[in-house]
């Protein structure tokens, strides 16, 4: 004989509507490479409230200061760039929310560099990148959550610090931090460069 379990949940669907979002927390310190997570959280019509970080859209009003994430699934970590203070916003629509976001220390920022120098993708697969960062001081620290990750070639998708590739081609991953500091990853099939992604047929 055989016995089956049944469990069952009541699911809900509401009109209610996004009528205000709050960053939190509101404020935050970091050091310089130190990372924090900021939240967006929404309130609706109907007084209820929920986690809405993934689709906020992030912005920082100084990149060089602090960066924010874009991409999940950090969408919304903070990274400490350079002394100084900066506004971190979260949008969502027309609603907008800010956090102060301070960071401290005395050194400034002097390279950032993509790991593995040299990395294969098989056609289909994923593998994980990393950017680390260097400072006049000598502290380093791992910021792939907070770079801003760009690939010139659809045939290649970023999701946080993973790239995937979906057909066989070549292109270029570029990793950002702050306003002017920027590494450039080829990805390509091309002998003399020695940093480089490509997508091989298995």
């Amino acid at each position: 004989r055989y016995f089956t379990q049944l469990a069952t949940a009541a699911l809900r669907v509401t009109s209610a509507t996004l009528t205000s979002i709050d960053v939190t927390p509101p404020t935050a310190s970091l050091s310089l490479g130190g990372i924090v997570a900021l939240q967006a959280i929404g309130t609706f019509s109907d007084r209820s409230t929920a986690d809405v970080t993934p689709m906020a859209s992030w912005t920082s009003s100084s990149a060089a200061v602090a960066s924010v994430s874009n991409l999940s699934p950090t969408r919304g970590y903070v990274g400490g760039i350079s002394p100084g203070t900066a506004t971190i916003t979260a949008s969502v629509g027309s609603l907008r929310a800010t956090a102060s976001v301070s960071v401290s220390g005395t050194a400034t920022l002097t390279s950032l560099e993509i790991n593995p120098l040299d990395v294969s993708i098989p056609l289909g697969a994923r593998r994980p990148v990393t950017a680390v960062a260097a400072w006049s001081d000598g502290s380093v620290a791992d910021v792939s959550s907070v770079v801003s990750w760009e690939v010139s070639n659809p045939a290649f998708v970023m999701e946080g610090q993973w790239v995937t590739s979906t057909a066989l081609a070549s292109g270029t991953l570029t990793a950002r931090l702050g306003f002017s500091t920027e590494i450039v990853l080829p990805l390509t099939q091309r002998g003399e460069y020695r940093n480089r992604i490509i997508a091989v047929d298995t």
